[in-house]
């Protein structure tokens, strides 16, 4: 998925979070207001794009980062984190085929099951470690969840 795309799925599903699509280099300039969801590339924005990561902080400044391929923060989204985050906890699990293109999907998913309270934990669980499998099953969610919703112009 694009940055437009992400943007626009972003925008259908939370009205009351500060919520963006970024690049690497343009998450450490945010403006951040509470709750605060992002979805980030770990590309700079002088660059194609690489893999999408998501971010949430709360009201009360506690963050969660997620990376379908269970990677910690490094880098500029680790910089952000400890700035904007009082803590923050991260999976630790690939969900993720590696040759597979859905982490733009899989990061939607966890924001819109963020959304409807679920922790970054309870997200994570919902799937197991086939990760064929685990595309399938994000892909449907974001089907269902964007059916009809056309994102591209």
């Amino acid at each position: 998925m694009n940055t437009l795309e992400l943007q626009r799925a972003l925008n259908l599903i939370q009205k009351k979070a500060a919520r963006a699509v970024f690049a690497s280099d343009e998450l450490i300039r945010a403006s951040v207001r509470r709750p605060f969801a992002a979805i980030v590339n770990t590309d700079v924005s002088t660059r194609t794009g690489q893999h999408w990561n998501g971010i949430y902080i709360d009201e009360d400044g506690n963050g969660e980062y997620f990376d379908s391929f269970g990677r910690p923060p490094t880098g500029l989204h680790l910089k952000f984190l400890k700035k904007h985050a009082r803590k923050f906890t991260f999976n630790s699990r690939v969900l993720q085929h590696p040759l597979s293109t859905y982490c733009g999907q899989y990061c939607l998913m966890y924001l819109v099951f963020k959304f409807n309270n679920l922790s970054l934990k309870e997200f994570v669980d919902m799937f197991n470690n086939d990760l064929e499998c685990n595309d399938d099953i994000i892909d449907l969610l974001y089907n269902m969840t964007f059916y009809k919703v056309n994102l591209i112009d």
